[in-house]
């Protein structure tokens, strides 16, 4: 049983593998995956014209695979659509890429628990109902947490669905927001506006200390 559905896993990514080598030219797939060329990557979906949005969000849906950091692909965002529609297109393609993690955790238990870590399962496992939203709010926020694996995570513990989308979407979708912003100004990286939004990455990245010590008080 084992075995098969590490066969599965295989046969999954080989044919997201497959897909990616129909759509871009070897030398730009190298050339991103080793160098993350945001220009690079401006060009490639530039090339699709009309379509190029639906590859966007395609490159996006796929980055647990492909391993872009997320704000390389959010900048890039809005370096070719602009803050309000480069937001919308990486906040669907991100959303897609929890859920499909979200769903392999889940289908597949042996083979991401290794990749997870049982303990971290354990715990989100023990998260009372109530606390669930909250908690995967923050792990979303909390800077240099591994967020492929939160969302193997919550597949593995068996977290609602929908609690686990409103959760990641309340704590994903300021950072992509701000993200898209800095690429859509990205030929002015010292304006008042892009200060500001330097300051609320900042402040997003504290919110979770603030937030926990908050709730150690309450407790208290």
């Amino acid at each position: 049983m084992k075995r098969k559905k590490t066969l599965m896993v295989i046969g999954v990514a080989a044919i997201f593998i497959t897909i990616l080598t129909l759509i871009f030219p070897k030398e730009n797939f190298i050339s991103l995956a080793s160098q993350w060329d945001i220009e690079k990557l401006q060009d490639v979906v530039e090339d699709f014209g009309a379509w190029g949005i639906l590859v966007f969000i395609g490159i996006a849906s796929l980055k647990p695979f492909l391993f872009f950091p997320n704000a390389f692909i959010f900048i890039v965002g809005g370096l070719v659509y602009g803050t309000i529609l480069g937001s919308i297109a990486s906040l669907t393609g991100i959303m897609i890429a929890f859920s499909l993690c979200y769903w392999l955790g889940g289908r597949f238990h042996h083979v991401f628990m290794r990749f997870v870590g049982r303990k971290h399962v354990i715990k989100l496992q023990s998260l009372k109902d109530e606390e669930i939203i909250r908690v995967l709010f923050t792990m979303r926020v909390t800077p240099g947490f591994p967020i492929d694996a939160i969302s193997y995570g919550a597949g593995l513990a068996g977290i609602p669905y929908n609690k686990f989308v409103l959760g990641s979407l309340l704590g994903v979708a300021p950072k992509i927001v701000l993200y898209t912003f800095l690429g859509d100004n990205i030929n002015d990286i010292f304006s008042l506006q892009a200060i500001i939004a330097y300051i609320s990455l900042l402040l997003l990245a504290i919110l979770p200390t603030w937030l926990h010590k908050r709730s150690d008080k309450t407790q208290r």
